[in-house]
């Protein structure tokens, strides 16, 4: 890539996927099973690249084949890829159980390489939820609060955040 190419302004806010997978290859091999990075990044597009994730977000690659990933894509494949890899390593993993559910806690450097994923990702969900408090209100986070305290469905939690910071309007 050259320096200031489009892609690379579109990059900047992507996770180089590569790399983290590379590291989690690493963490793996050291502190659980060999595993190369080539399948974690297959099992990472496997996903990703599910029909109904499609509209999600794009893998970008590199001149020199390194993959990047956009934050929000991350977040909706991650627990599925996380436990997909856990099943690859020969770990017995269910659809509906947390992601990661079989890292040990003396998988120090897994725990590590799976935090340097996550990171990005919640950063990136704080400042979605900072641009729609600033735009309508209220964010996807308090949506999702108020649907959680009152049992309603999202959009019913977020018509009603809308309301209340809609304010009364005069009918006329």
């Amino acid at each position: 890539m050259s320096r200031g190419t489009n892609l690379e302004r579109r990059v900047e806010d992507f996770l180089n996927l590569s790399n983290l997978c590379r590291g989690f290859e690493e963490a793996l091999s050291r502190e659980c099973s060999p595993i190369p990075a080539s399948l974690l990044l297959e099992l990472f597009e496997r996903r990703a690249t599910d029909n109904e994730r499609r509209i999600c977000g794009k893998l970008l690659r590199a001149d020199n084949g390194d993959v990047f990933v956009s934050p929000a894509l991350v977040f909706i494949v991650y627990a599925d890829w996380v436990n997909d890899i856990g099943t690859a390593l020969g770990f017995e993993c269910q659809e509906d159980e947390g992601a990661g559910q079989w890292i040990k806690d003396d998988m120090v450097a897994i725990r590590a390489i799976t935090m340097e994923i996550q990171l990005p990702v919640l950063e990136y969900l704080r400042r979605c939820d900072d641009r729609l408090k600033a735009e309508f209100g209220y964010s996807a986070s308090d949506t999702l609060m108020q649907a959680l305290n009152s049992g309603e469905s999202m959009e019913q939690s977020r018509a009603r955040l809308h309301a209340q910071h809609q304010g009364l309007k005069r009918i006329v």
